[in-house]
């Protein structure tokens, strides 16, 4: 049996949607700070926090960008108890994974109030074992995420599922094959070093059979 590691954003949930208008309101409480526009929003989601940041404000210093990021985040958490967020077919795959005995766990670059919120309020945190994210282990980097989780999880049959290039750099630092969803927030070629590739969820299923 197979043990798959989820990336969230742009993998099993979309949130930009509900995130840009909230950026865009925190960010303009500065009025000397640039505003990004919803697609340099869009791009930065699945980025490490810091990289994140500092490439939507790159103007902003340590004290604005933590006033922001915590006030979309506050108002983010708040919202998503009351939006389905999910991506197309979540549900009926982690489900069938599950019921075929493979193991399912997160890897995500968020934080544990971010995670703890997506898993438990679209209603799929019992679908997962240990789910981790960058905040939980005190990382800098996807692929330390990773080596936590094999701290008590075996690499052998292990496979990273995500939408951007850190998932792919993540799952080869810890000597996994990725599996890039080109359904989530990747620039045109940042996913060709995966080893698989799909287009829908509903995919995995055909990649990892009864």
């Amino acid at each position: 049996m197979a043990l798959l590691i989820f990336d969230l954003d742009g993998t099993l949930v979309e949130t930009t949607q509900l995130s840009i208008p909230l950026i865009q309101a925190e960010v303009k409480r500065y009025p000397h700070l640039k505003m990004p526009e919803p697609k340099a929003i869009q791009s930065v989601f699945g980025l490490p926090k810091k990289e994140f940041w500092e490439t939507l404000i790159p103007d902003g210093n340590d004290k604005e960008i933590l006033d922001i990021q915590s006030g979309w985040e506050v108002k983010l958490l708040e919202m998503m108890n009351e939006q389905d967020v999910l991506l197309p077919h979540v549900k009926e795959v982690l489900s069938a994974l599950k019921q075929m005995g493979h193991r399912l766990t997160t890897a995500s670059n968020c934080s544990t109030a971010y995670l703890e919120r997506i898993l438990e309020s679209q209603g799929i945190m019992d679908y997962f074992d240990n789910p981790l994210c960058i905040e939980l282990v005190q990382g800098r980097k996807k692929e330390e995420i990773l080596k936590a989780h094999f701290t008590v999880l075996p690499k052998q049959g292990a496979y990273m599922v995500g939408d951007r290039s850190s998932d792919i750099e993540a799952a080869h630092a810890n000597g996994i094959p990725a599996i890039a969803c080109h359904f989530g927030f990747a620039e045109e070629g940042e996913l060709e070093e995966a080893e698989y590739h799909i287009h829908s969820l509903l995919d995995l299923l055909e990649l990892f059979p009864e």
